[in-house]
């Protein structure tokens, strides 16, 4: 039990992105090959909108970050109709002047159904991404380690 708390005090102090916390964070992290991420997407008074669980994500970087859209109401929205990409992508200015720029290599593709999303191949740091369906934006993040 002391064990485990000790891990989740470790991992709360490491948020914040202290390279020292780096080695620890990758002996309580699990190493699997796929980093997974559900979007949510439901009607609220009659606009689609999207929830990403997690919004902020820490990942390593040798794994694939794959994304799964599940909508709450298929007939009101669509899994298809959901977009991800940099933020840069969206608008360039807001991006310059964002605390976090968009870094290069983060390019999401659809994957092989139309409710999946993935990226593999990311370098250390910090990511913005947008979430979009229809004119509704939802702004995650995903943090990748070594």
């Amino acid at each position: 039990m002391r064990s485990a708390i000790a891990r989740v005090l470790l991992l709360a102090g490491c948020a914040g992105g202290a390279a020292a916390c780096a080695p620890a964070l990758v002996r309580v992290s699990p190493q699997l090959p796929e980093y997974r991420l559900a979007i949510l997407v439901r009607p609220v008074d009659g606009t689609c909108r999207t929830t990403t669980v997690p919004a902020f994500a820490l990942v390593t970087s040798r794994q694939t970050v794959t994304w799964e859209v599940i909508s709450l109401d298929r007939a009101a929205c669509k899994p298809r109709d959901v977009r991800i990409a940099a933020k840069a992508d969206r608008a360039a200015r807001r991006a310059a002047a964002s605390a976090y720029p968009a870094r290069e290599g983060f390019k999401p593709a659809p994957g092989p159904s139309p409710e999946t999303w993935s990226v593999r191949g990311l370098r250390p740091g910090r990511y913005q991404y947008d979430v979009t369906i229809g004119g509704q934006t939802e702004d995650p993040e995903l943090e990748v380690w070594r």
